[in-house]
C-alpha cells in the first residue's frame, strides 16, 4: 500500500477534526456547568489546522505550513493544559505559555527563513511539545495522588502520546535526510499516523475526564440535596419519575406524622394526603416530568396521619437526572395554616374597629375597651388623663381612686427604641395638628409602649377625637379608645416573616415569577422578574400587567386569554409563549407556565405564572434555520431548501412551472489557474447575476459546486428562455482574471399534473449538459489563450523564454529524427511549458539571488498547475503530460513525480535541455549569463544525471544548427 506522511497528516487532520466536532456537542450541552471545555475544543481544532497546513505544504506558504503549523500544535497542547487546569482549579500558566509561544515562533522562523536548519527546528518543536505533555501528565498524576482517585484515562493516553513522540523522534534521527519522512511506506510516515491516532485518542481521555467530573458533581449534588432536605426548616421531599420517594425532611415527618416507610412512593403520599384532590395533584406531578422547565406553585389542603387538615403552600420543580438515569423533582412547602387563621383574625379585628369608629363609641362595650379622656388645662404638666380599668390592666398603671393619671406617665410609657420613636414622632405630629385646630380626630396604628411592671412591649391602636373646644378653637376635652393589638402584631409579624421567607424561595428561582389578581394587577413578582423587566418591586406591585408589559399588537389577544379563565369553561393554557416589553422598551420572548390560585372559599382568585427568557434561544434557532437553508458562499438557497420547496411548488396553481438548470463553464480551470479565491469570485458573480435577473416569485438555489437551479412558477418555456437570455447577456460583462463568465443552461417545463417533477429536473439537467458540450471546448481554448497572454503581460521575460524554448525544442526534435506531427507537438509544448507560472508572484519569478526553501517549493508547483490547466481541454491532454514532466531528471531527482530514465516522456526530456540551455544563456536576476559553449559543456557534464545522455549527444552534435 502506498502511504506517505502527507497521507498520514491528512488522516490526522480528519481524526482531530472529528474530536473537535464531538467537543462542540459537549460544549453546547455542558458549557455553563464545566469551565475549561472551550480549551479542549481549541486543542482539537488547532491540531486539525496544523496537520492540514503540514499536509498541503506544497501549495501553502512556508510561513503557514512550517511556522504556524508547528506553533498551532504547541498552542493546542497549551490549551489542553489550560482545560485540565480549569477542571482541577489550578493556576493557569499564562506567562509561561507566552514565553513558550515566543520561543516556538522565533525559533522555528529563524531556522526556516534566516539560517535554515531542519534538525534544530525539529528539536525545538519536539522538546517543547514533549515537555508540555510531560507537564500535563504530571498534573494528572498529582491530582490522582492528592484526591486519592483512580488515575484518569487521559493520563494513560498522554503517556502513550509521549512514547509515540519519542519513537517519532528516533525515526527522524535515523532518517538519512529530512525528505525520507515523505517517502512511500516510510516507517516515519507510520509513526506520524501512530502519533496522530494517539493524539486523537485524547478525545476519549477528555470524554472520560468530563464524565468523571460530572459523576463527582452528581454525587456531590446528591449529598447536598440529602443534607438540604434533612435540615430543611420547611416540609420538603424529593421523588423520582417512577414514583419512588427518595427523601423527606424531618419537618415533613413532624407535621404530617408520616415517615418515608409510610409513603415509600409518591402515589402513597397522594392517596393519604389529598383525598378528593388526588387527580389534581397527580396531574401536577406528571407535568413536572413532561414539562421539565415548568414550576408549580399551589396552595392546597393536606391531611395528616392523625386526620387533621393543614394548609400548605407548595412549590415544585424538576431538578435533573439521578446517576442511574432517572428523572427527579423536588417539592417544598410552607405550612401556612396558623398564618392564614391569624390573618383572618386580623382582618376581622380591623373590620370590627372600623365599625366601632363609625358608631362613635356609643355602641361599644366600654368594659372591653381601653378608654381615656382628658380635660386640657393651661399647664400641660398638670393635665390628668382618665383611663378605665381595662387600660390600667393592659399597661400596669396605678391611678388614683378616681382613675386619673398624669399625662406625663402616658408620655413616659412610650417605648423609646427606633420603632417606638417612630411612633412617638408620628403621635407628636398628629397631636400638634389637633391642638392647632387642623384636625379633630386621628388613628395611630401599632403605637409601641412599655408595660410599667414587666417592661415588655405593648402595641396599642389609638383612636383619638376632640370632644369639645373653647370658642377660640383650642382643645378643652379630648378622649378616645385604645385597642390592645400586641398579639395581633405578633401574628402580623409572623405572617410577614413567612411571606419574606417565601419571597426568598421565589427569588432564588432562576425564572420570572408573577401573580395577577382578577383585574390583571400584579400582586407578586420575584427578583428575577424585576431583573428581566428592568423594574423595582415596589414600583411594580399594583400595576396592571397588560397595560404596562404586553406589546400593543398582542395586548387584546393575551387579555382575552386571561379573561376566559374567569368567565368561561374553556381549558386554561398551562403553557404559553409571548413577548413582553421591559421598562426601557425592549421586547423579550418569554415561555410561560401558568397555574390558577384559589381563595379560601375555593374560587379562582388569580393566576400565578413562571416564565423563562427564551429570546436568545429563539434567535439561535432562527440562525440555525437560516444556516440550514442557505449556501454560505453565495447567500442563495441550498439543495436542502430547494428539494423541500420543489415539493411545495409542484401544484396545479403554479402550472406551467419551469426548471432551469445552470452550470458554470470552466470553474475548475479558473481554480487551477488563478486559485480558489478567483473561483469563488466567479461563483459569487454568477449567483448575483442569476438572482438579480430572476423575479421575486422565482426560487434560485446553488445545489452543487458549480451548479445552480431556478424554479419559475407560472412560467412557460418561452418566457423562461427570455430570462435565461438576459442572464447570458449580463454574463458577458463579468470577467474574472480576464476570463469571461459563461453559464450553460437547460430548461424544461411541466404543464400537466401527471408529469413527474423529478423527471422535469433530470430533463433540464440533460439539456444543460448538451449545451455545455457545445460551449466548453471553445471556452476552455479561449481561456488557455487568455491565461498565456496574462502571463506574458505580467512578465515579458516569460514570453521571450517560452518562444526561445519552443524554437530550440523544435530543432532538437528535428535533429533527433522525430515525425512532423511529433515535432509540432514538442514545439507547442515548449511554448506552453511555463503556463503554470500564472499563479506565482512576480516577486518570486524575478527575485535576485537564491530562492528560499518555501519560494523554491512554490516555483516547483508550476508544472503541476500547467498540467491541470492544459488537461482540462481534450486537444491539449497529450501536451499537458509533456508539460508535467519537463522538470524531471534522468536520475530520478526531479519533480513533481520523481520518475527517471525512459519513464520520462522523450518530448519532456527535449524541453528539459532547451529550457536549461536558454536559462543559462539568457539574462536572469539570480545568475550571470554564460556563453553558449559554457552552457553546452554544462549540459554534457550533466548527461546521464540531469539530462537524457542520447539527447545530450544529439544536442552536442547539432549544436551550431540548433542554436543559430
Amino acid at each position: 500500500m502506498n502511504f506517505t506522511a502527507q497521507n498520514a497528516l491528512l488522516v490526522n487532520a480528519l481524526l482531530f477534526m472529528t474530536g473537535f466536532i464531538i467537543m462542540l456537542f459537549i460544549i453546547f450541552r455542558h458549557k455553563k456547568r464545566l469551565s475549561g471545555l472551550n480549551s479542549f475544543g481549541y486543542y482539537f481544532l488547532l491540531n486539525s489546522i496544523g496537520a492540514l497546513l503540514m499536509c498541503y505544504r506544497d501549495i501553502v506558504p512556508y510561513i503557514l505550513s512550517i511556522v504556524m503549523a508547528n506553533y498551532f500544535v504547541i498552542l493546542a497542547t497549551m490549551f489542553m493544559i489550560t482545560g485540565v487546569s480549569h477542571f482541577y482549579n489550578k493556576k493557569i500558566l499564562y506567562k509561561q505559555f507566552l514565553f513558550i509561544s515566543i520561543v516556538t515562533i522565533v525559533g522555528i522562523y529563524y531556522f526556516t527563513f534566516i539560517d535554515f536548519n531542519y534538525e534544530i527546528r525539529m528539536v525545538i518543536f519536539g522538546v517543547i511539545n514533549f515537555l508540555l505533555h510531560v507537564y500535563l501528565l504530571r498534573m494528572l498524576y498529582i491530582n490522582h495522588k492528592e484526591k486519592n482517585e483512580r488515575f484518569e484515562l487521559l493520563g494513560i493516553i498522554v503517556s502513550m502520546f509521549i512514547l509515540t513522540g519519542i519513537l517519532r523522534a528516533i525515526l527522524l534521527v535515523i532518517s538519512p535526510t529530512p525528505e525520507t519522512m515523505f517517502e512511500i511506506d516510510s516507517l516515519s510516515s507510520l509513526s506520524v499516523v501512530l502519533l496522530g491516532i494517539t493524539g486523537s485518542l485524547i478525545v476519549i481521555g477528555v470524554l472520560s475526564l468530563i464524565s468523571n467530573k460530572l459523576i463527582r458533581e452528581v454525587k456531590e449534588a446528591n449529598n447536598i440535596i440529602s443534607n438540604y432536605i434533612n435540615n430543611s426548616p420547611v416540609p420538603s421531599m424529593v421523588h423520582a419519575e417512577d414514583g419512588e420517594m427518595l427523601y423527606i425532611s424531618e419537618v415533613f415527618t413532624e407535621i404530617t406524622g408520616y415517615n418515608i416507610e409510610d409513603i415509600s412512593t409518591i402515589d402513597k403520599w397522594i392517596n393519604v394526603a389529598y383525598k378528593e384532590k388526588r387527580a389534581t395533584v397527580r396531574k401536577i406531578i406528571d407535568d413536572l416530568y413532561e414539562f421539565k422547565d415548568k414550576k408549580n406553585n399551589n396552595i392546597i389542603n393536606i391531611y395528616t396521619k392523625d386526620g387533621k387538615i393543614r394548609l400548605w403552600s407548595f412549590h415544585s420543580t424538576y431538578i435533573g437526572k439521578l446517576p442511574d438515569g432517572r428523572n427527579c423533582a423536588m417539592s417544598i412547602a410552607v405550612d401556612i395554616t396558623e398564618s392564614k387563621e391569624k390573618e383572618l383574625e386580623v382582618l376581622s379585628l380591623q373590620e370590627a374597629n372600623k365599625k366601632l369608629v363609625e358608631a362613635n363609641n356609643d355602641a361599644v362595650d366600654l368594659a372591653k375597651l381601653l378608654v381615656w379622656r382628658m380635660n386640657v388645662e393651661d399647664k400641660t404638666d398638670e393635665n390628668q388623663i382618665f383611663v378605665n380599668d381595662k387600660y390600667k390592666e393592659v399597661m400596669g398603671w396605678e391611678t388614683s381612686e378616681s382613675g386619673m393619671l398624669p399625662d406625663k406617665v402616658f408620655i413616659n410609657s412610650i417605648y423609646r427604641d427606633e420603632e417606638g420613636q417612630q411612633s412617638y414622632d408620628e403621635f407628636s405630629i398628629l397631636n400638634s395638628k389637633v391642638f392647632s385646630n387642623e384636625i379633630d380626630e386621628y388613628i395611630l396604628y401599632d403605637f409601641k409602649h412599655i408595660h410599667s411592671i414587666s417592661g415588655k412591649a405593648v402595641y396599642l391602636e389609638h383612636h383619638t377625637k376632640v370632644e369639645e373646644r373653647y370658642p377660640d378653637g383650642s382643645v378643652r376635652i379630648i378622649g378616645g379608645y385604645v385597642i390592645d393589638v400586641t398579639e395581633t402584631k405578633k401574628v402580623k409579624d409572623a405572617l410577614q416573616f413567612e411571606r419574606e421567607k417565601a419571597q426568598k424561595y421565589l427569588d432564588i428561582i432562576g425564572t420570572i415569577l408573577i401573580a395577577l389578581d382578577k383585574e390583571g394587577n400584579i400582586t407578586l413578582i420575584n427578583k428575577k422578574g424585576c431583573e428581566i423587566l428592568e423594574v423595582e418591586e415596589n414600583e411594580t406591585l399594583g400595576k396592571n400587567w397588560f397595560d404596562n408589559f404586553i406589546p400593543g399588537e398582542i395586548n387584546q389577544e393575551i387579555k382575552q386569554v386571561f379573561k376566559d379563565v374567569f368567565t368561561s369553561d374553556s381549558e386554561f393554557p398551562t403553557h404559553y409563549e409571548n413577548n413582553v416589553v421591559t421598562s426601557s422598551g425592549k421586547k423579550i420572548a418569554i415561555s410561560w407556565y401558568n397555574s390558577v390560585y384559589l381563595d379560601m372559599k375555593g374560587n379562582i382568585a388569580g393566576i400565578i405564572s413562571s416564565g423563562e427568557d427564551i429570546t436568545e434561544k429563539l434567535k439561535y434557532e432562527e440562525n440555525l434555520r437560516q444556516m440550514g437553508y442557505h449556501d454560505a458562499l453565495t447567500g442563495l438557497y441550498n439543495r436542502r431548501y430547494y428539494e423541500e420547496k420543489l415539493i411545495e411548488l409542484d401544484i396545479e396553481d403554479n402550472f406551467p412551472i419551469t426548471i432551469a438548470m445552470g452550470d458554470i463553464n470552466g470553474l475548475k480551470l479558473i481554480n487551477d489557474a488563478f486559485g480558489h479565491d478567483a473561483g469563488d469570485d466567479l461563483l459569487v458573480s454568477a449567483a448575483k447575476i442569476v438572482s438579480e435577473t430572476c423575479r421575486e416569485t422565482d426560487l434560485v438555489a446553488r445545489i452543487g459546486g458549480d451548479e445552480f437551479v431556478v424554479i419559475m412558477p407560472r412560467t412557460g418555456e418561452e418566457e423562461a428562455e427570455k430570462i435565461i437570455g438576459l442572464i447570458h447577456e449580463k454574463s458577458k460583462s463579468i470577467n474574472i482574471e480576464s476570463i469571461q463568465l459563461s453559464i450553460s443552461f437547460g430548461i424544461k417545463t411541466k404543464v400537466e399534473s401527471s408529469e413527474d417533477i423529478q423527471e422535469i429536473y433530470r430533463s433540464a439537467e440533460d439539456l444543460m449538459y448538451r449545451e455545455k458540450l457545445l460551449e466548453i471546448p471553445s471556452m476552455r481554448s479561449g481561456a488557455i489563450e487568455t491565461i498565456l497572454n496574462t502571463l506574458y503581460e505580467k512578465d515579458k521575460n516569460s514570453e521571450i523564454h517560452s518562444r526561445t524554448v519552443s524554437l530550440l525544442s523544435e530543432k532538437i526534435a528535428k535533429a533527433y529524427g522525430m515525425s512532423r506531427q511529433d515535432i509540432a507537438e514538442v514545439k507547442t509544448a515548449g511554448l506552453l511549458h511555463d503556463i503554470g507560472k500564472i499563479i506565482i508572484s512576480l516577486e518570486i519569478i524575478n527575485k535576485e539571488g537564491k530562492l528560499s526553501a518555501s519560494e523554491f517549493t512554490t516555483i516547483k508547483t508550476h508544472s503541476e498547475i500547467g498540467f491541470r490547466i492544459l488537461n482540462s481541454t481534450s486537444d491539449m491532454r497529450s501536451i499537458s503530460n509533456i508539460v508535467l514532466c519537463h522538470h524531471e531528471r534522468w536520475d530520478g531527482g526531479g519533480y513533481p513525480r520523481g520518475i527517471s530514465g525512459d519513464d520520462i516522456p522523450v518530448k519532456s526530456r527535449i524541453i528539459a535541455i532547451a529550457d536549461a540551455y536558454d536559462a543559462m544563456t539568457s539574462e536572469r536576476t539570480y545568475r550571470d549569463i554564460v556563453t553558449n559553449e559554457e552552457a553546452l559543456k554544462e549540459i554534457i557534464a550533466n548527461a546521464g544525471t540531469q539530462f537524457d545522455p542520447d539527447l545530450a549527444k544529439v544536442f552536442e552534435k547539432h549544436f551550431k544548427d540548433i542554436t543559430m
